[in-house]
């Protein structure tokens, strides 16, 4: 199943029924993250995915109630500081939304929401910083995505 598009902003997930014990409650799977067209986090190893996609169920709101941030910042400044407010004591960043799920952060990713006046932000690493990357999209791009996803319950109802 995929959510928004892999050119603007997605997030696709499939339960891999060989990962998955029949009937348990827990649903074993792949999980991608698109920003732009480029792949910002492969799940590809067996990961929970209610647990996962938990992350973003209901983030929409949040982004929705989020104070306007600053464009000029720059990506790197913008992830080492958002990193060190939810991770350190470091000062919080305005208009800063942590959209990572467990299984990108236990990877050393981490994909960072702000809004922007004229413009949705995306900065995302894979490798704890070390390279970070960033994308404008179209404003509104982020919440509509994150407001397709209904409740884990819907997803897998079976």
């Amino acid at each position: 199943m995929i959510f928004g598009n892999p050119y603007l902003f997605s997030i696709r997930f499939d339960v891999v029924k060989d990962w998955t014990v029949p009937g348990d409650t827990w649903k074993t799977g792949v999980l991608d993250i698109c920003v732009g067209g480029d792949l910002a986090y492969i799940g590809l190893d067996a990961l929970e995915l209610k647990t996962s996609l938990g992350t973003f169920v209901g983030m929409g709101e949040v982004i929705e109630n989020e104070v306007f941030g600053d464009p000029d910042l720059s990506a790197k400044d913008f992830y080492f500081r958002s990193r060190k407010y939810w991770f350190d004591d470091g000062e919080a960043v305005r208009g800063a939304v942590d959209l990572t799920c467990t299984s990108m952060q236990d990877k050393g990713g981490m994909l960072i929401f702000m809004k922007c006046e004229k413009f949705d932000r995306l900065v995302w690493t894979n490798d704890k910083g070390v390279s970070v990357f960033e994308r404008h999209l179209p404003l509104g791009t982020v919440i509509n995505v994150l407001n397709e996803i209904p409740d884990m319950d819907v997803i897998f109802e079976s």
